[in-house]
């Protein structure tokens, strides 16, 4: 993969726009011979493990006749295209062991033509257990060819950059899909206010919410690779209450506590699907009750993600934009009018008859 050096204008510029690396998937979802269909800002995208159990990222379109592969099939780590059955595979033996080549297409006497149609792909990593793609907006047949301005580690993306191990903790996931702009979900969660104000009463030990949340201090420290807040109280500036930490373009990191010592870490994944359509994925790590089989006994796991659930339908369900309110609206107008265009109707029928009846009496 080429590797791009950006200039730096200040010692605080953020590296990473937009485009840069995403954690789309995590690694138990991606099963071998399993299509793993999503979109990155509207564009139709694939995860399936190859041959050699691989993450890899494909655009969801066949080079041989721009058909999609949704209701086409993997085996073995073969991909096979629903539309004439061309079938695609990277192979580590060959020239491009980083292309993902056309094997056949209907039989061998083909062979020649197909070993030129190759797949568009983008770079794609696993690490700690989540599925990572490097997206730009233009994929390519060789993932060397797409420039990748930093590694995940150079970032800082993953966890281990920001004082915890995820082999130290356990951890409850969900993933949950919105219908708005990605954008407003990532300035949702970094509001610290909105949280507690909003869903202090839902969260886990309800220690603060719009009763008891009081004024905090607020001090920001900006690198090249992420932005990180840290509150304190007001009476007490050496005991953090809450730490996030974002590192561009999705990620965020909440800590309950200070980053060193935490025995509770959020981790939100953000992941801009398509106009107004976003996805989270969300983990709660924890260094308490460990145990799987006391989790099973008082249904922690249950629990935990009854929680996560809640607390985001408090937000879809208080629409800021108005928007749950003009829904309602609509609905109770699109009714009205119906009633009004029944009762039309029925007073139109009951003078028909009327008059019906007083013709029949005049002859």
């Amino acid at each position: 993969m080429k590797r791009q050096v950006l200039s730096k204008d200040s010692a605080d510029q953020l590296l990473n726009g937009l485009y840069g690396w995403y954690a789309v998937c995590v690694s138990s979802t991606l099963v071998n011979d399993f299509l793993y269909f999503f979109s990155m800002y509207n564009e139709p995208l694939i995860l399936y493990r190859d041959k050699y159990s691989r993450a890899v990222c494909i655009k969801d379109l066949c080079t041989h006749r721009a058909a999609s592969f949704q209701g086409g099939e993997i085996k073995s780590g073969e991909i096979i295209c629903p539309y004439h059955g061309a079938k695609f595979s990277s192979d580590k033996t060959s020239k491009d062991p980083d292309r993902i080549c056309c094997n056949q297409i209907v039989d061998s006497t083909y062979n020649t033509y197909a070993r030129n149609i190759q797949l568009l792909q983008y770079p794609c990593v696993e690490k700690d257990g989540y599925i990572y793609i490097y997206y730009t907006g233009n994929p390519s047949t060789n993932v060397h060819d797409i420039p990748i301005h930093s590694t995940l580690e150079e970032l800082e993306f993953t966890p281990i950059s920001y004082g915890f191990r995820t082999s130290e903790y356990v951890f409850e996931e969900a993933l949950l899909d919105f219908r708005c702009d990605w954008s407003r979900i990532v300035e949702n969660h970094l509001d610290i206010l909105h949280i507690f104000w909003m869903h202090g009463n839902s969260l886990p030990g309800n220690v603060v919410n719009r009763k008891t949340i009081k004024s905090f201090n607020h001090k920001i420290t900006k690198t090249n690779n992420y932005i990180k807040c840290t509150y304190t109280h007001k009476d007490n500036e050496n005991t953090e209450f809450i730490t996030q930490v974002f590192v561009p373009p999705g990620r965020i990191y909440m800590y309950r506590g200070s980053p060193e010592t935490a025995r509770y870490i959020q981790v939100l994944d953000h992941i801009p699907l398509a106009n107004n359509r976003a996805r989270v994925m969300v983990r709660h790590y924890r260094k308490f009750i460990k145990n799987s089989t006391l989790c099973k006994l008082i249904l922690f796991s249950l629990r935990q993600r009854s929680i996560f659930y809640s607390i985001f339908s408090e937000d879809s369900d208080s629409d800021s934009s108005g928007g749950g309110r003009r829904r309602t609206h609509k609905r109770k107008h699109r009714k009205s009018k119906k009633r009004t265009h029944k009762r039309k109707h029925t007073h139109k029928r009951k003078h028909r008859r009327n008059r019906t009846k007083k013709h029949r009496r005049r002859h």
